[in-house]
């Protein structure tokens, strides 16, 4: 809920991904290594997994994401 929070804050479009089996866990374990978390979030290239709202925002800051989504 927090990490939905902070991205409908900035204004950041996001999809949220829900796992409707094993198979599909396994297939993002696969591309983003054993030790993500969720919730992951990737801008561009960079991934941060775990919410952890300094590293979120300093992500989305470096993309030219606004800070206030009522600023864009």
């Amino acid at each position: 809920d927090r990490a939905n929070e902070l991205l409908s804050q900035r204004g950041v479009p996001f999809q949220k991904v829900e796992f409707k089996s094993q198979e599909e866990a396994a297939d993002l374990r696969a591309e983003l290594g054993e030790k993500f978390l969720i919730p992951s979030i990737r801008v561009g290239r960079q991934l941060s997994s775990g919410f952890n709202a300094a590293q979120w925002n300093e992500l989305l800051d470096l993309a030219g994401y606004p800070k206030n989504a009522s600023r864009q």
